[in-house]
């Protein structure tokens, strides 16, 4: 492998950010300085390309856990205040996801926030004219049009929730965390999701080498095309190529590994 580029270091001047999220969405790497409020979309092939490093960051005010640039200054973020738990007794069934203006606060309306627990993904694919929301802790994944209409909601494989707890005026977890899908990528013909379905103790979280990783591939109406299974892999990110490659990174023994599967 050759590093073709480094664009961002620790700091908080121009192009630097003092922490950062970053993950890929199709052909662009998102990345999220959420300590200084920044965030930028990157175009992976035109930025290789380019003679400069420079990076155009957008300037936020919105709290939320997973938000990604529709337009120009404008957001789709996941809504802190969406949570419905039986088991607790809330039932705060607005919707799930918001299109705002990156200087605008969302609106609580009394309800009970659970950013700490809402923890999805959001894939934009205006190609399609789709978006795919999947959450990381519930087995569950939503496709909606441009407009934020809700078009298709799949669940499982499995059953598998967290157990949430109410403290400060705020949600929870409580007891172990489960791991439902984890990992995407997605190109115009499908989405690949990365799903463990298991529980596990944050407190003590240890490496298990015996579960299974389901990779499910879907078009982007949800109608599953494919499905395959691996054994204890720990994959961080993947990456489709233009011949229908996958490449997956995975974290093995402290080192990092990137392997290479044919989807034809």
């Amino acid at each position: 492998m050759k590093l073709l580029k480094t664009a961002i270091t620790r700091g908080n001047a121009r192009n630097e950010l003092l922490d950062m999220i970053s993950k890929n969405s199709g052909d662009n790497l998102l990345i999220n300085g959420y300590v200084n409020k920044k965030y930028s979309k990157i175009n992976v092939p035109e930025y290789i390309n380019r003679k400069d490093n420079s990076i155009q960051f957008v300037s936020y005010n919105i709290e939320c856990q997973s938000m990604d640039i529709f337009k120009e200054n404008t957001f789709i973020v996941e809504n802190p205040y969406h949570f419905i738990d039986k088991q607790i007794g809330i039932y705060q069934d607005v919707p799930r996801l918001l299109m705002m203006e990156a200087e605008a606060t969302i609106e609580s309306d009394r309800n009970i926030s659970a950013i700490n627990v809402t923890r999805g993904n959001i894939l934009i694919n205006k190609n399609v004219g789709k978006i795919c929301y999947y959450s990381k802790n519930e087995a569950v994944v939503e496709i909606y049009d441009t407009l934020l209409n809700l078009e298709t909601v799949i669940t499982g494989p499995d059953e598998i929730a967290p157990e949430y707890s109410i403290s400060n005026n705020s949600i929870a977890f409580s007891g172990q965390v489960t791991r439902s899908y984890q990992a995407s990528c997605f190109n115009d013909s499908m989405i690949v999701l990365a799903y463990e379905g298991r529980k596990f103790n944050p407190m003590n979280f240890t490496t298990d080498n015996s579960y299974y990783v389901w990779l499910f591939m879907f078009d982007w109406n949800g109608n599953l095309i494919n499905s395959y299974k691996m054994v204890g892999k720990n994959i961080l990110c993947m990456s489709l190529s233009s011949d229908d490659s996958l490449y997956i990174t995975c974290k093995e023994s402290g080192c990092l590994k990137v392997y290479r599967a044919s989807l034809e």
